[in-house]
């Protein structure tokens, strides 16, 4: 039998297939309450490993344990894009609880886009989508790219106001003085009667048709990379802009205390494969940053912290490590490899730096990525009204670009432009 989770903190929607069945034909199709809701008054956060041995104990004792069927795959989704240490909770709760030796973890917001393209396969679905999701007490948005080569990106998630997507669309090029640059708009939810709402769809320029679902289990189903008509695998290479960063600790002997080093792993603008992995450091094990107290010992601490913690200064805990080498100088090689593993939720380290990147791209996929990011660049120049000469070349290049194959002189304008445009950003002219 195979299952999927839409774990939520309100609801949890739990759909399970017996191999060979179509989705329509699940088994076990049921909602039930969410994390939030199992022990609101525990004063515990909802994702804490007692919290969730607790839920999937019980979730699998009253739900799956009753089939008599043998658990062969599992697949989950979660509300938001975890850290590292959270996802690495929820997939050792569920690991063990279900007897498996992996299971797969994609944000809600992938899985929904998923289970909506494979519910409706002749519906194009591609370019720039916002998901406004109603809950009971806010409206949750997500932002996400669909193309042919890069598939499903999740490029920017939050809970809030409609306030708040209006600031978020001005800023990131979606929304400008010359109007809207979306393509899709999917609304979900329960409750759909918010005036507010519905005052701001009749906003949209009429290309952008609202597509409501009314299916809860759509993303319980886009877990399954199963179609309603031939069971096969559908669902798209998965991305997301990883909201976080990761830091070396540091002993400063001018001040007599530790502080921490940011690893320029550029994660703010990087599409990560959620099942790949990247290397994230390569560093002489001379060179690293020494904690260590002893002569012959190297201790080293790794941090993972939202993005934006040099200006916001949030604490910094235990939750937060998610890697600490402490060995003799003797049992370590001369040059380590830190590699972030997005499907394990892990940093591994590797003593024996000899693979390659997993998520390659081709030379195609490369020039898409690099146009995309060209023309988020261009318009937050236009936005802050940067350079008008700059902006009409800039615009007469894009025009004139090809999607695929650029010869050279392409891509020495292209990054002519991308100079340019970050001189500008950087002297505010």
């Amino acid at each position: 039998m195979h299952i999927t989770i839409d774990l939520g903190e309100t609801h949890t929607h739990l759909a399970c297939w017996e191999k060979g069945k179509l989705l329509p034909d699940a088994c076990i199709r049921v909602r039930i309450p969410g994390i939030a809701r199992f022990s609101p008054s525990c004063g515990k956060s909802s994702w804490d490993h007692e919290i969730l041995h607790d839920y999937f104990s019980r979730l699998y004792r009253e739900y799956l344990l009753p089939s008599r069927m043998i658990v062969e795959s599992a697949a989950v989704s979660v509300p938001e894009i975890f850290d590292l240490n959270t996802r690495r909770i929820i997939l050792n709760v569920l690991e063990e609880t279900l007897g498996l030796f992996k299971v797969n973890i994609t944000p809600h917001a992938i899985a929904l886009i998923a289970g909506y393209k494979m519910m409706n396969p002749y519906t194009s679905l591609t370019g720039d989508v916002m998901i406004i999701e109603v809950r009971e007490s806010s409206l949750d948005f997500a932002f996400l790219s669909i193309t042919a080569a890069t598939g499903i990106t999740l490029e920017k998630q939050f809970s809030g106001d409609l306030s708040m997507v209006q600031e978020y669309v001005e800023q990131n090029g979606f929304y400008s003085t010359e109007g809207w640059s979306l393509n899709h708009l999917l609304i979900i939810g329960e409750n759909l009667n918010v005036q507010e709402l519905d005052a701001f769809i009749t906003t949209m320029p009429a290309n952008i048709n609202p597509i409501y679902i009314d299916d809860p289990f759509t993303a319980a189903e886009g877990l399954s990379g199963r179609s309603i008509e031939n069971n096969s695998v559908t669902i798209d290479q998965v991305n997301i802009i990883y909201p976080y960063d990761f830091y070396l600790e540091k002993y400063d002997q001018d001040f007599e205390a530790a502080s921490l080093v940011r690893i320029p792993f550029d994660t703010a603008n990087l599409e990560l494969d959620c099942t790949g992995s990247y290397r994230l450091l390569s560093i002489d094990t001379a060179g690293i940053c020494n904690m260590a107290a002893k002569e012959n010992q190297v201790t080293c601490r790794i941090y993972e912290l939202k993005k934006g913690y040099e200006n916001d200064r949030e604490p910094v805990s235990e939750h937060n490590l998610v890697l600490e080498i402490d060995n003799s100088v003797d049992d370590l090689p001369r040059r380590l490899e830190l590699w972030l593993d997005m499907a394990d939720a892990s940093l591994q380290l590797d003593l024996k730096p000899d693979k390659m990147d997993t998520a390659v791209f081709s030379s195609e996929d490369f020039w898409t990525r690099l146009t995309t990011c060209q023309k988020e660049l261009y318009n937050q120049i236009r936005t802050n009204n940067y350079n008008e000469r700059l902006l009409t070349d800039w615009k007469t290049h894009l025009l004139s670009s090809p999607h695929a194959s650029p010869d050279l002189t392409d891509r020495v304008e292209t990054t002519l432009f991308h100079l340019y445009a970050l001189l500008q950003l950087w002297y505010g002219k």
